[in-house]
């Protein structure tokens, strides 16, 4: 009896493994997709499935959280061009009690059947043979961002936690470390530099398997919903109108 060949969705993102492209979604693109925010949907969906750019006035925010994360995953070899000399500092104090098996960018797979979630731990800890921690770092406004970190909305380190526990290992501890941004580059009047102010907050996210499958099928219904949208793309992308 011949293998019956997979059939996976049709997702905008692929990755070679092993010479063959495996589709998949991050995170990222899940909560992207997912925003309040029309301005910032739409301009996800332009970029993510029909791969038109636009400069959007969200991208120094990004870039700059992308520096702090490069700094903390390098051990501060590698210094974005946002960071000064104090975010530096700031940033060297959150790393010297990191222990030295953690383990940076660490990268995650979750296999759905039909398309892959693809992630990164921005730092994992084997603390025994059988129990690891998973944090995450992310930079932002404290007391406005805080909450939504510490509330079941936000997902994703438990996407990270629910890998480990697939591979037999047990969650000691799940969390996010924020580090409190300032400044705002894009404000109309007075805009000021971003900089981190030095408060950081340990934001615990436990890990539950109700929580996991809850995260797992939202992200289950984006996948659905963005092959949906890419799919009809490639239908009007491959049309040709006779005259």
């Amino acid at each position: 009896m011949s293998k019956k060949k997979r059939v996976f969705l049709n997702l905008p993102k692929s990755k070679e493994v092993d010479g063959k492209l495996i589709p998949y979604l991050s995170y990222s693109q899940h909560s992207s997709f997912n925003e309040t925010s029309d301005e910032f949907r739409y301009q996800m969906i332009l970029q993510y499935i029909f791969g038109i750019k636009i400069p959007s006035r969200f991208e120094l925010f990004a870039t700059y959280g992308n520096h702090c994360g490069e700094y903390i995953e390098t051990q501060g070899e590698k210094r974005g061009e946002l960071l000064s000399n104090n975010d530096c500092v700031i940033l060297d104090k959150v790393m010297k009690d990191f222990p030295e098996g953690s383990e940076y960018e660490r990268e995650v797979w979750i296999d759905r059947g039909n398309y892959f979630i693809l992630g990164y731990e921005d730092r994992w800890e084997l603390i025994t043979p059988e129990l690891c921690d998973v944090e995450d770092f992310k930079t932002g406004n404290i007391d406005k961002k805080g909450p939504f970190y510490a509330s079941e909305k936000y997902g994703q380190t438990t996407l990270y936690c629910f890998s480990e526990e697939s591979k037999g290992l047990k969650i000691r501890d799940s969390f996010v470390t924020m580090l409190d941004r300032k400044g705002n580059p894009m404000a109309d009047t007075n805009p000021t530099k971003l900089y981190l102010s030095g408060r950081v907050e340990k934001i615990p996210t436990p890990y539950s398997k109700r929580r996991a499958e809850k995260v797992l099928a939202d992200m289950d219904a984006t996948a659905e919903k963005l092959a949906s949208l890419k799919n009809t793309y490639d239908k009007l992308k491959n049309l040709t109108i006779k005259f």
